[in-house]
């Protein structure tokens, strides 16, 4: 739940269950109107790979193999 005048913390994780890899996979988001500044970090995990940070509303290119994901936390 949004509090107004505090921060909120989003968390985002996209996963592949396999059997095959995909590479260039969009993970999109826009975030509620009230996030005026949003900044996010992104970490891979089962050789997933993302942008490690970025601001704004999220689109980002990612690769995922079969087992891996990518794990985005936004703070607005």
């Amino acid at each position: 739940m949004a509090v107004p005048c505090q921060s909120t913390t989003y968390t985002i994780t996209a996963s592949n269950a396999g059997p095959d890899g995909v590479m260039g996979a969009t993970v999109a988001d826009t975030f509620p109107a009230f996030c005026t500044s949003v900044n996010w970090t992104c970490v891979g995990a089962g050789g997933g790979t993302c942008t490690a940070a970025g601001s704004g509303n999220l689109n980002d290119a990612v690769n995922l193999p079969a087992g891996g994901s990518v794990t985005y936390t936004a703070t607005c």
